[in-house]
């Protein structure tokens, strides 16, 4: 029984997190906010790894990271309100996310073009 309350904690979390897209007052519990990042931290490692490995740069994880960007923004926003977190450290977290994310997709490119696929 437990197991399947767990699973549906997961579900109800991915599914506010794309209910609330672009929802950036409000509150998000713990539980919504990790899912959701340890989610999309998954999925966007395993895409930029299938993309490495079947030679295609890294289009799926740079899709897969403009479909996120604004939800993952929103859900910070709703777990900064919910921890009452100062409003201008939201905005370095999100800076910082924009930040990496450029960075990790510049240097991906940089080096699919420099050395191609593994093949």
């Amino acid at each position: 029984m437990l197991k399947r309350e767990q699973t549906m904690i997961y579900l109800k979390a991915l599914q506010s997190f794309w209910i609330n897209y672009i929802n950036f007052s409000g509150k998000a519990k713990r539980t919504e906010f990790w899912v959701n990042i340890l989610s999309f931290l998954v999925i966007s490692q395993i895409l930029l790894r299938v993309s490495y490995y079947i030679g295609v740069f890294s289009y799926l994880s740079i899709l897969f990271d403009l479909i996120c960007a604004i939800p993952l923004m929103t859900l910070v926003s709703r777990r900064a309100n919910d921890s009452q977190v100062n409003p201008k450290v939201t905005l370095v977290f999100i800076g910082f996310y924009i930040i990496s994310r450029a960075c990790l997709m510049f240097s991906a490119s940089l080096l699919f073009f420099l050395y191609g696929s593994h093949h």
